[in-house]
């Protein structure tokens, strides 16, 4: 066999790979049983973070959906972190815990929530929640993961949605579909498998001394994404709880969406290079699943790269069978790989999807995903690695969106 179809085999191996494990964590959340489990004996006492940079429009929204689901002996903490508005005060009209943090040489939302955390040591709680500031928490969400993460001892992850802003266009609502295929649909999957999923950012209720073990301090620009990592190392592998939902708004201003993703996918290829090779080493060395699932589940790119990437591959394999130089075989399992990609895409749309966007709109996807070339190719030549705030055009999500979180996925 030639050199040329050796790396054909090996590019084929490398975009089959993500695809098939896709798959197969799609086929599972639709599938498989929940793993039910017994409710706690015992109510732990919990504590809420919410780290806050100028949040005043927003934080009421949020912190109004959480009063209603603690008990006496919980508490909110609110980390102000160099805050140039009004989001302490506003917080502290609520009748929560406010502290306040000002350093302009250590930013993001790392450094925030080790300085809640730190504030707490001289009387911790059992769980700590971490909240975002712009969410909202659907009717018990915080007592099912503060619960199991108490029965457990692992972190516990809720389903974090993003709904589209009203009137949104086709982009919005296939991005908000992207993100439940994320976000809700693959970890499922890994739930219903018994393996870890990676952790979202908000709605993670940790126990307090899984939580000292690992360090928060840090710029890192998908540091949720790192501290799940973490943790699954030091052998505390998160878990997902799908009855449990905290819901988000995709941003309204275009310009703050791009450049959103360009930082979140940006940051899931960086950790994908730099963690995948990690895990797997250390799964192989103490014989763990639970870390070879993680490194299977975290090289799977957002899904429009993912389409991108087999695109090329499709372009080159079948190009090389027509010049004569390879055989078909590659290029006929490639087109293969890309009909069970859709497949699990029309699989999840059909089964989770409905409710976000049209089949119609489902039907756009390819032009939605081409579309999103320029900015895979800025990773090259101009990689994002800010923190960028949310433009708000309007004080959080509203009463009628409250009213159909619950109905968000069915």
């Amino acid at each position: 066999m030639s050199v040329i179809n050796y790396l054909s085999y090996i590019l084929l191996f490398f975009i089959g790979l993500p695809i098939t494990v896709l798959a197969v964590e799609t086929f599972a959340a639709i599938v498989l049983c929940n793993k039910i489990r017994p409710p706690a004996d015992k109510t732990p006492r919990i504590t809420i973070i919410i780290p806050a940079h100028d949040e005043e429009a927003v934080i009421a929204s949020t912190i109004v959906s959480i009063l209603p689901q603690l008990a006496q002996t919980d508490s909110i903490l609110v980390v102000a972190d160099n805050c140039s508005d009004a989001t302490a005060s506003v917080a502290l009209n609520l009748g929560t815990d406010v502290i306040e943090r000002h350093d302009t040489d250590f930013t993001g939302k790392g450094y925030a929530l080790d300085y809640g955390i730190s504030s707490l040591k001289s009387d911790p709680p059992d769980i700590i929640v971490f909240m975002d500031a712009d969410v909202i928490a659907t009717p018990d969400s915080l007592k099912k993961i503060s619960q199991l993460a108490f029965q457990t001892g692992l972190p516990i992850q809720a389903a974090y949605l993003l709904k589209p802003p009203e009137g949104a266009g086709t982009k919005s609502q296939l991005s908000a579909f992207a993100f439940c295929f994320k976000n809700y649909i693959r970890p499922s999957g890994l739930f219903k498998l018994g393996l870890p999923c990676l952790l979202t950012g908000t709605g993670m209720a940790i126990p307090w001394a899984v939580i000292q073990e690992v360090s928060l301090a840090n710029g890192n620009i998908v540091e949720d994404m790192q501290l799940g990592i973490d943790l699954t190392l030091a052998g505390h592998s998160p878990l997902f709880c799908p009855d449990a939902r905290i819901i988000g708004e995709l941003p309204a201003a275009s310009d703050t969406a791009v450049i959103q993703r360009k930082r979140w996918e940006y940051g899931h290829l960086k950790t994908i290079f730099s963690q995948v090779p990690r895990l797997l080493r250390h799964s192989i060395r103490f014989k763990r699943i639970d870390l070879l699932g993680l490194s299977m589940e975290l090289m799977i790119p957002p899904l429009s790269i993912l389409f991108f990437l087999w695109s090329i591959a499709m372009a080159i394999l079948t190009s090389l069978s027509l010049l004569n130089l390879v055989i078909w075989a590659p290029a006929i399992v490639s087109a293969g790989l890309g009909a069970l990609l859709a497949l699990t895409i029309l699989l999840g749309w059909l089964n989770f999807g409905r409710d976000i966007l049209s089949f119609e709109t489902l039907l756009k996807t390819p032009c939605y995903l081409f579309s999103k070339v320029p900015i895979y190719f800025s990773f090259i030549k101009n990689p994002e690695k800010r923190w960028i705030k949310t433009k708000r055009e309007k004080a959080g999500l509203n009463s009628e969106n409250k009213k159909t979180d619950n109905t968000f996925i069915k």
